[in-house]
């Protein structure tokens, strides 16, 4: 199966592999290859105290295998080609990521991710290594503001929703993962049904499928996998962790819709408009006019159960009440149906328009469709499809969009500071 993407010089292919994993190739000649192995296995599925245990599988699956012992082992393999490999872990998802400069490095790219994906170690000495790596890692996290704050806004915004688990997980949760307990989620985590192989670059389809087919099988699995939904919650519309300094660092937000819902097209584009570049109405309404942030950004983010709009800034404690009922005052202004036709209009041709500068990568055309080509189902991602959308909206449509999700009352709030968020009201 092809699909034309002629306007970005882009051919999509599509083929189902022996394993019956779905292999997908966005053809971009004259580029090197990217290739993204993504797992619907992500931390959602991590047991009730047990938080953390995807992300350490992703550290035990490039900490060492067979034919590479040690991590830069499998370093030195892949950079010898001017390679590179990786690896991440999200709410829904566990990717392995490897890129070669040309068709003719595909072997090491394809027994790169065999040996991550089949011939693990999970060497003892070397979990407990990663163990530490990974309290550290949480440690850091801990202490600066501006990275804890997602993790903070998560466990508020997702309160009732696997969605807001730590990734992570915390010091007590990672510390009480056993062995058996890794070796049993990379049995189950990495089977054919879990998995999509999103690639970019100059090759054929044919020769990635063959490379696939002859050199990497994926297991069946023991036994699926499954979510554990939260107990239910008492809601609360304020997270505070207190950090030193005069910097406060906040988000602002409410809950939306999951990925992959007809708003959250508009609502990505009323993201654009109040906080989507130096253009956008908060920018000019918190720094140009009043001086009281260095940058804000605004925007819709989704999971496969849930959604929220967030407004995302720092500004200095003894500002901060300002700067909330400027952007309160702006969300409401969202919420009454008062954007403004030349508004939309920007909003559109920015967001279609920079689709070009931001897509020059084949790691780019990755990023911007791994995600829905394993869990879309149905839902707009292809970019062709994601860019009619945004020209078919109308000013009604997203005016309509706003009133509809931006209503008084519903704002929570993150904070990561020195201040007493007591005396922090939310006047919306």
């Amino acid at each position: 199966m092809m699909d034309d993407f002629a306007r970005f010089n882009v051919k999509r292919y599509e083929k189902v592999l022996r394993d019956g994993t779905k292999l997908v190739l966005y053809q971009k000649l004259e580029s090197p290859i990217y290739i993204r192995a993504l797992f619907n296995s992500g931390s959602r599925f991590n047991p009730p105290g047990k938080e953390g245990l995807a992300h350490f599988l992703e550290h035990m699956v490039v900490a060492g295998s067979k034919a590479f012992p040690t991590k830069d082992k499998l370093a030195i393999y892949i950079e010898s080609r001017g390679g590179e490999f990786g690896a991440y872990t999200g709410v829904d998802t566990l990717g392995i990521n490897v890129t070669v400069a040309e068709a003719s490095d595909l072997p090491y790219a394809i027994t790169t991710l065999k040996e991550i994906l089949l011939e693990g170690l999970f060497d003892p000495n070397t979990v407990e290594t990663e163990r530490g790596s990974i309290l550290k890692e949480i440690g850091d996290n801990e202490s600066n503001p501006f990275s804890y704050l997602h993790e903070l806004w998560s466990s508020l915004i997702f309160k009732n929703y696997v969605s807001g688990r730590s990734v992570l997980g915390s010091r007590e949760t990672v510390s009480s993962i056993t062995h058996d307990e890794l070796l049993d989620y990379y049995d189950c985590a990495f089977t054919p049904k879990r998995c999509v192989y999103v690639a970019c670059g100059d090759i054929s389809i044919d020769e990635l499928e063959s490379a696939f087919n002859n050199n990497l099988t994926l297991k069946k699995g023991a036994y699926p996998i499954t979510e554990s939904l939260p107990q239910k919650q008492t809601e609360s519309s304020t997270a505070f962790k207190f950090y030193e300094g005069n910097q406060t660092h906040m988000i602002l937000g409410f809950e939306t819709v999951k990925a992959f819902d007809k708003d959250e097209i508009p609502l990505g584009v009323i993201g654009e408009i109040i906080g989507g570049g130096r253009a956008a109405s908060l920018t000019r309404k918190l720094r140009y006019e009043k001086g009281l942030v260095y940058g804000v950004s605004a925007g819709f983010s989704g999971y496969t159960d849930a959604g929220d709009f967030g407004v995302k800034t720092s500004t200095d404690g003894k500002n901060l009440q300002e700067v909330v009922d400027v952007i309160a005052k702006e969300l409401e202004r969202v919420g009454s149906g008062n954007l403004t036709q030349e508004e939309v209009d920007f909003a559109k041709t920015r967001l279609v328009k920079s689709a070009k500068i931001r897509l020059q990568t084949s790691r780019s055309w990755v990023d911007f469709h791994a995600y829905g080509e394993l869990l879309a189902d149905g839902g707009i991602f292809r970019l062709n499809d994601w860019l009619d959308a945004v020209n078919k909206l109308t000013f009604d449509d997203i005016n309509k969009v706003g009133v509809k999700y931006f209503k008084p009352g519903i704002l929570k709030m993150a904070l990561c500071g020195s201040i007493d968020p007591s005396k922090i009201t939310i006047n919306h």
